[in-house]
């Protein structure tokens, strides 16, 4: 769960969890829509089976009833002499008995006239009421209420005799059969109800059981030519399957899309909140910037140079110390294009300050990861050149413990040929800091802190310290003591004969721009009698390290005023433009500003393309996505406005702080667990709650209580849930830190 984690100050909270009462929220909502849409379809579905059984049917018992007509026609025709009333005559017996031997629709067959209750059959004279019909050629189909009874199909001719014949039990026996084939299925489950006209039931296909198939499931199908009427029902048993196998090829899907959409949302939540993911999207926009921690000569108090550190620029919180991202920064990889572009921005924005103090060096942290890099060696001459910071004027710091590797001592070894100088980073802590020293030829060695710190406290590593200090000076290493706090530390050091001292007495690492202002102020200082006069200037003119504007000191007059001539007309064409239908205002392109630049300058298209590289490095310029360094390319830039400063606001944040802890008091900022989509936060605060509270504590209008409270996220005290979002008056959620 600590990848989820923002960082220590949050405590053991969980910054978010799954809102489980939402997930099963949805997932029933899912369930009854499957249900719902199940229920449609069996609907649609077996009603459309009903409706095509039902045609299927009659188009059956149709065509069988035509070939009875006919066969009763040719009997019609045949049997033409005539009759009396009781008497058979031995032609028409002889006759009927061959058209029911070969008939395959009837049992028998009899010719009688209408209104008489007796008819002539194979085996002579019988007893029939014959239905007194009015003149037609069409059949009707009747049957007795006796069990068994079979269906008698009657047919009239113009000669007022009624043409007889009773269905074997065969004649339709093979319905349902034939309604399968004709839809094509052999799963079919139907039940045919054949009735006359009048609603007299004649025969049951399919099951015989009482059917309790809902009456909109029921289909009657009427013939136009005979009394025939059919009525399809869905059998229970095929209506039951159909609707279990219709429900779960509906909701399985249902509840597999559910899960996926479930598990994509918060793995995109838990991606936006890891600190990977933040670190990635504060790369690609640029917002990793360097800051110098000065190191001065013990004997002198002068400045000898700087360790250039990484500090992450967040766009809402402001200047975030490395110790919440540089672990995890290692631990990706993204260390290598963090520490590409801060060396880059360095190089620029240091480059006036080493021209003018060549013998002043500045020292980078280098990672295995980096010189393992095949192009390693080849991007540090790229970075560090005449015209940035000289090569003989930048010191490449790795720690003893990263040199246990083989392959990342064969590279630093490669490096050492090639000219750069190396210094041993937090000597002592690592397991071979001895064979390190005999391998490889180190041209500074850095004490770690941890021993630093044993001068004011009677411990065991003091003596450690001392062999350290003693060892560099038979090896002739010059020894940078890092984490100097306090003036015994200084004295202590100083005496044994420690060359250079960097850390807190001294100053904290700045900005680029205040490190330009304590140079000023201690080279102003330097004629002072004190060898301490270092630390004096240092304690008495460290500036703000929250700014990361520009001096206007690190730009030369010819680049000042290619600036100021940019704003002018005839300088760059700046204006709205547009890309894939989203408009960026006020900015200009970066291969007309090459042109622009390479003709004002008389130079080439390579110089102008440094110059804008440099423009940029020092903040002047910017990508309008914060995406990309300057380039000879189709890309869009803005002229930079300054950078503010709103320290002023701390009574503010401490006052807010205290508004959060006293959340159970009237006057506090309520925290609470919010529930936003399937994501529940915890220990949160949506903006409008914090602007009411400032709005009634400070009396000033919420735009105001909004301008401080974006303010304060520069500062860290406000912070949105994921860390990627601005300050909004409304339901968006934040912490107080």
């Amino acid at each position: 769960m600590s990848d989820y984690a923002f960082d220590q100050r949050l405590g053991d909270v969980q910054p978010f969890s799954l809102a489980g009462g939402r997930v099963i929220g949805v997932w029933l909502f899912v369930s009854l829509l499957g249900l719902v849409i199940a229920a449609a379809s069996l609907w649609f579905n077996q009603r459309d089976v009903s409706q095509r059984s039902a045609a299927a049917a009659l188009a059956f018992v149709e065509a069988r009833l035509d070939a009875l007509d006919g066969e009763l026609a040719q009997l019609a025709n045949e049997a033409s002499e005539d009759f009396s009333f009781g008497v058979c005559p031995p032609t028409l017996t002889a006759l009927l008995v061959r058209a029911s031997v070969r008939s395959m629709l009837a049992q028998q067959f009899a010719v009688g006239y209408r209104g008489v209750n007796s008819a002539c059959g194979p085996e002579g004279v019988i007893a029939m009421t014959l239905p007194a019909q009015q003149l037609n050629m069409s059949l009707s189909l009747n049957r007795a209420d006796e069990p068994d009874a079979p269906i008698m199909a009657s047919r009239n001719d113009s000669a007022s005799r009624v043409q007889i014949a009773a269905l074997d039990a065969r004649a339709f026996s093979d319905l349902i059969e034939g309604v399968r084939r004709t839809l094509g299925t052999s799963s079919t489950d139907v039940r045919v109800l054949l009735s006359s006209k009048a609603g007299k039931r004649l025969a049951i296909f399919g099951t015989q059981e009482s059917v309790a198939t809902p009456p909109w499931l029921r289909t009657m199908a009427t013939s136009g030519r005979y009394d025939v009427v059919i009525e399809v029902d869905i059998e229970p048993n095929s209506l039951q399957t159909t609707a279990w196998l219709r429900t779960l090829a509906i909701v399985l899907p249902l509840w597999l899309a559910t899960f996926l959409c479930v598990a994509w949302a918060w793995r995109n939540t838990t991606r936006r909140g890891r600190l990977r993911n933040r670190i990635s999207v504060g790369l690609r926009k640029r917002q990793f910037e360097p800051f110098v921690q000065p190191i001065v000569d013990f004997a002198t108090g002068k400045c000898v140079g700087g360790e250039v550190l990484m500090r992450w620029n967040h766009p809402h919180r402001g200047i975030i110390a490395p110790g919440e991202f540089i672990e995890e920064a290692e631990r990706s990889g993204l260390i290598l294009g963090m520490a590409d572009l801060v060396m880059g921005l360095a190089a620029h924005r240091l480059a006036p300050i080493a021209k003018a103090n060549p013998e002043m060096y500045f020292s980078f942290n280098v990672t295995p990861l980096q010189l393992q890099h095949a192009g390693f060696g080849f991007r540090l001459s790229e970075i560090f050149h005449a015209n940035t910071i000289a090569p003989h004027q930048v010191l490449l710091e790795l720690t003893e413990r990263d040199c246990v590797d083989a392959a990342t001592s064969n590279a630093l070894s490669l490096l050492k040929q090639a000219g750069w100088r190396i210094a041993l980073d937090d000597f002592g802590t690592g397991q071979s800091s001895l064979a390190v020293l005999e391998e490889m030829q180190v041209d500074r060695i850095k004490i770690d802190r941890a021993f630093v710190s044993t001068i004011d406290t009677e411990t065991v590593r003091r003596p450690v310290l001392d062999a350290i200090i003693a060892l560099a000076q038979q090896l002739n290493l010059k020894l940078i003591a890092e984490g100097v706090e306090t003036r015994s530390q200084w004295k202590y050091l100083e005496g044994r004969g420690v060359e250079y001292a960097q850390g807190y007495l001294i100053s904290r690492p700045l900005a680029i721009p205040g490190f330009l202002k304590w140079l000023a102020d201690q080279q102003a200082n330097a004629n002072g009698a004190s060898n301490n006069r270092g630390v004096d200037a240092a304690e008495n003119s460290v500036p703000s390290a929250l700014s990361v504007a520009t001096a206007a000191g690190t730009l030369d007059d010819a680049t000042q005023q290619l600036l100021h001539n940019a704003h002018t007309p005839g300088g760059l064409d700046i204006r709205d433009r547009v890309f894939h239908l989203r408009t960026y205002r006020d900015c200009f392109v970066g291969a007309e500003a090459v042109e622009w630049i390479a003709q004002t300058q008389d130079v080439s298209r390579e110089q102008a393309v440094v110059i804008g590289q440099r423009l940029l490095a020092l903040g002047h310029i910017r990508h309008v996505a914060d995406e990309h360094d300057f380039e000879d390319a189709n890309l869009f830039y803005r002229l930079a406005p300054p950078a503010d400063d709103s320290t002023w606001l701390l009574p503010v944040a401490n006052d807010l702080k205290f508004a959060i802890r006293g959340a159970g008091g009237a006057e506090g900022v309520p925290l609470a667990d919010h529930r936003r989509g399937i994501v529940c936060h915890h220990r949160s605060v949506t903006g409008a709650q914090i602007v009411d509270w400032m709005e009634a504590t400070y009396s000033v209008p919420r735009a105001t209580a909004t301008q401080w409270i974006t303010q304060l996220m520069r500062q860290g005290v406000v912070r949105h849930v994921y860390d990627d979002q601005p300050f909004r008056d409304d339901r968006t959620l934040y912490r107080v830190i």
